[in-house]
C-alpha cells in the first residue's frame, strides 16, 4: 500500500490509479470507523490533519476525470480546501522514490505501461528534477 507522491497521479498507468482509488477507500474507511490503517508506506498520513487525506483524494478524483474514469464517491468528505496534500513527506526524495518504483514496473512489462505513458512520466520527473534525475 502507497500514496503514490501526489504529483504523479497525471502520469500513472491506469491499473497504478485504480488500485490507489481502492486503497484511498480502505483508509478514508478505516478513518471514518476510528481507526487507522498500518502499514509502512502510509503511516506518516497520521502525521496529518484528515484535509490532507482529503485533498490527496480531490486529486486523484479530478485524474479520473480526465481521464473519463466512473468514480463512485459514496463517502462524506466534507468542504475542500485545496492544500499540496503531505507537504513534508511528498517531497523531491518521495518522487524520486516513486519514480523508481514506477521505473522498475515499466522495465518488468507491466501490461497497460506503455512507452507512451513511461516517456511521459520520464519527461515530468526530469523536469521536475532539472534533468538531474
Amino acid at each position: 500500500m502507497r500514496l503514490w507522491h501526489f504529483r504523479l497521479l497525471p502520469y500513472l498507468p491506469d491499473s497504478q490509479l485504480l488500485a490507489q482509488k481502492r486503497e484511498c477507500d480502505l483508509i478514508w474507511k478505516d478513518i471514518h470507523n476510528g481507526k487507522k490503517t498500518n502499514h509502512i508506506l502510509i503511516n506518516y498520513i497520521w502525521e496529518y490533519d484528515t484535509s490532507n487525506f482529503v485533498s490527496y483524494y480531490y486529486l486523484l478524483q479530478e485524474e479520473f476525470k480526465r481521464r473519463n474514469f466512473k468514480f463512485n464517491n459514496k463517502s462524506n468528505w466534507g468542504t475542500f480546501i485545496y492544500a499540496d496534500p503531505y507537504e513534508r513527506h511528498h517531497n523531491n526524495e518521495y518522487l524520486t522514490m516513486c519514480y523508481w518504483n514506477l521505473a522498475e514496473k515499466y522495465l518488468r512489462g507491466q501490461k497497460d505501461f506503455t512507452a507512451d505513458v513511461w516517456k511521459k512520466l520520464d519527461e515530468f520527473y526530469k523536469k521536475e528534477m532539472g534533468n538531474n534525475g
